[in-house]
């Protein structure tokens, strides 16, 4: 409960990022793929980096004193929290309805 509100601000941030990014594309344009990673497309991309922002790697110990601690969520549970309640996300990745990253009931806010 004590993450609840920065879950919540997680969720919305990257609907409305993505949204801005959207609005972005359709004002100049799509962007060229990356060399080296032209199997995932701009959209992709943008959750691709999403992700990686939250990318860490704990001991039992840190991961123990960020529950106790910290009014976030452990940054595992904010990527998938956020991308699995993500329609975009299951869009663009083409998740099937029912799988793990695009579960049939999803938690909006805004």
């Amino acid at each position: 409960v004590v993450t609840l509100g920065e879950n919540m601000a997680d969720n919305g941030g990257l609907h409305q990022a993505f949204a801005a990014y959207r609005r972005f594309t359709q004002t100049n344009g799509v962007e060229k793929r990356l060399p080296g990673l032209e199997q995932f497309s701009p959209e992709q991309l943008f959750f691709v980096a999403f992700a990686r922002n939250w990318c860490e790697s704990s001991t039992k110990e840190s991961l123990l004193q960020e529950v106790l601690s910290d009014p976030h969520s452990p940054h595992m549970f904010r990527v998938f929290g956020s991308l699995t309640n993500s329609p975009e996300f299951s869009e663009v990745f083409q998740c099937p309805l029912g799988t793990p990253m695009n579960p049939p009931s999803k938690c909006t806010f805004w």
